[in-house]
């Protein structure tokens, strides 16, 4: 199902990115928070990274790409001093 939001020029742009690359990986992705003035079509994949975003992750370590869509989200962290690298499904 295709959802109807609004994105910022930022997100927009990084979705651009997406569909361009169409086979592989964005790197060291920062997203920053601008207003949301550009409406947009969003496939569920896509709607899952810019919820992704919009929650506290900004800065994303790799973003796989397969068929122009986004798949995997690598992000860090850390729990009590110990870093992590977490991988989220989208």
């Amino acid at each position: 199902m295709i959802n109807s939001t609004l994105i910022s020029n930022n997100e927009k742009t990084l979705l651009r990115a997406i569909e361009e690359v169409g086979f592989g990986e964005l790197l060291f992705v920062e997203v920053l928070d601008g207003p949301k003035d550009h409406q947009a079509r969003l496939r569920p994949r896509m709607e899952k990274l810019i919820e992704l975003i919009r929650d506290g992750h900004p800065n994303i370590e790799s973003i796989k790409v397969h068929q122009g869509e986004p798949v995997t989200a690598t992000i860090e962290g850390q729990f009590e001093g110990v870093k992590y690298k977490k991988k989220i499904n989208l």
